[in-house]
């Protein structure tokens, strides 16, 4: 909406909402797996019931299924914005803000149907199959075949519990800007923002996040306010000018230089899909929609049998001060409490020269960009140089030990830090 108040003063009001939905899934996702026989485990469910569809199951040297596990996003961004414009002598004032708001809805069940691996050398080593001359793919996919025919797989995962999260983002800026017309030759531009991203927070209280120095994993709503502090130092200054050097008006040079904030981004909050298996908060293993991720090694299906134990909240991550941690690993997710809004430096220098009347121009420029406090993904129990050591729960070395003493039951730990440049 836009209103002349005055010959000199105008308004203008913005109201806007976008609506995004996206849904990922196998395109036949029927299969019941329970009536198959197959129990992945008790707590691998979607809103109470059942997972559809065929777990991921790899058999070397044939095509996978169940690739794609259910998943998805649910967003309803509202927005509300006013500029005020006010001209006097040489001066083109403006000043106006912006509310947002961001609901969404996140379902990554990301691994939550199981993988099962095949390869053959579960029957090869038994004697039951032939041992395979070297490069023979055809009696290598044949021993395959043959241990998933017996149920035999040499290693498999899942993700089970509410990997679906529910969470809101605010954000509003204000600024003030003018061009200000020095002479008749030069204009020079100011001006001055301020913007405000605040941290995703859930009304469910079901956001968990691993915070090293408090001790273990806290949730957002019920101990701590936020899963970062925010960030309320982004201000945001432009500078810009354009001059003509000669009375001729053909010839002009333009510049500016300005510190932008950038939106971050929500998916390596939730879903960040790394190679390891803390996807992000919605798997963690506690709060009220706790999601745990275990690995199996050489094992065989069971019919009727449940292959997983069900949700396991560890939220020291110490079994001597949390028994439910019992003697399973866990990687976890964590959010650097230093974590801070990325912001860049844009700069540009341009010259326009025009020919014969303007039928010509020659035109030359330099853009350049810096950028700071951008995400970077850390795994910061990883010990440095490939080193392990023996981990206390299972007994077997582990590369996961700059946290084992305090931690021990955690194994990755995918932590998002604002430190790129």
């Amino acid at each position: 909406m836009n209103s002349v108040l005055t010959p000199r003063l105008t308004n203008q009001i913005l109201f806007g909402v976008n609506y995004f939905n996206q849904v990922f899934n196998d395109a036949n996702h029927s299969f019941d797996t329970h009536a198959m026989g197959l129990f992945t485990s008790q707590d691998a469910l979607i809103h109470g019931q059942p997972i559809l569809g065929a777990p991921s199951i790899a058999i070397s040297g044939f095509e996978q299924v169940g690739i794609t596990n259910p998943s998805g996003r649910n967003d309803i961004t509202g927005m509300l914005t006013d500029i005020v414009s006010y001209n006097v002598g040489k001066h083109q004032f403006r000043f106006g803000g912006e509310m947002r708001q961001g609901h969404v809805d996140e379902f990554y069940f990301r691994h939550s149907r199981g993988a099962f691996n095949f390869d053959g050398s579960i029957g090869q080593g038994l004697g039951l199959w032939p041992t395979c001359a070297a490069g023979d793919q055809v009696c290598s996919a044949t021993n395959a075949l043959a241990d998933f025919l017996a149920g035999d797989f040499v290693s498999s995962s899942i993700a089970v519990g509410n990997a679906e999260r529910k969470v809101v983002v605010n954000g509003f800026d204000f600024f003030a800007q003018d061009s200000w017309q020095l002479t008749r030759r030069l204009n020079f531009n100011w001006g001055l923002r301020w913007d405000y991203f605040g941290p995703l927070h859930s009304g469910n209280k079901d956001l968990a996040v691993f915070i090293p120095s408090a001790g273990g994993i806290k949730i957002q709503g019920n101990g701590i306010s936020s899963i970062f502090p925010p960030d309320k130092n982004n201000f945001a200054p432009r500078l810009g000018f354009a001059y003509q050097p000669t009375s001729r008006e053909d010839l002009v040079v333009r510049g500016g230089i300005g510190v932008f904030y950038d939106q971050i981004n929500m998916n390596p909050f939730l879903d960040f899909r790394p190679p390891n298996a803390a996807d992000g908060l919605e798997d963690n293993p506690a709060g009220p929609s706790a999601v745990s991720t275990y690995s199996l090694g050489i094992g065989q299906w069971a019919p009727n049998t449940y292959l997983y134990p069900g949700v396991t909240t560890c939220v020291t991550g110490n079994v001597a001060t949390d028994p439910n941690c019992g003697t399973s690993t866990f990687d976890v997710f964590s959010v650097n409490q230093n974590f801070r809004t990325p912001y860049f430096f844009n700069y540009n220098l341009n010259v326009e020269k025009s020919f014969g009347n303007g039928m010509a121009v020659w035109e030359v420029g330099y853009v350049g960009s810096q950028a700071r406090k951008l995400s970077v993904m850390l795994n910061i129990n990883q010990l440095a140089g490939g080193a392990t050591v023996i981990s206390p729960i299972t007994g077997q070395p582990t590369t996961n030990g700059n946290l084992i003493s305090q931690f021990p039951n955690y194994g990755g730990v995918n932590q998002l830090n604002s430190i790129g440049t």
